[in-house]
């Protein structure tokens, strides 16, 4: 789990303790163009969901575009760290579909 060191906003990128800031590069992955689409062009939103889209690939094999519709943006201002918003969404998900216990 990484810590969010800079939050970002409209023009400014996600920053994760020792790591690079997230930018969108076009056409190199349809999950991030798509993640880009759902972030509306606010570049520290969409940070935020390329590490909460990781964290449920890395523990369930899923994209945050699989799972059932949430209100990300609410949880990104909230401040809601990337790792916590994905195991509340992945725990939902598996609840709805009675994959495992939440």
């Amino acid at each position: 789990m990484s810590r969010v060191t800079e939050w970002g906003g409209q023009a400014a990128p996600l920053q994760l303790e020792g790591g690079t800031p997230f930018l969108h590069e076009s056409g190199c992955s349809a999950v991030h163009d798509r993640i880009c689409e759902l972030a509306d062009g606010h570049v520290g939103f969409y940070g935020w969901l390329r590490v909460v889209n990781a964290q449920c690939h890395a523990v369930d094999c899923l994209d945050i575009l699989d799972l059932s519709p949430r209100d990300w943006r609410e949880e990104y201002d909230g401040r809601v760290p990337p790792d916590e918003a994905a195991d509340v969404a992945l725990d939902e998900f598996a609840s709805e579909h009675g994959v495992r216990e939440p």
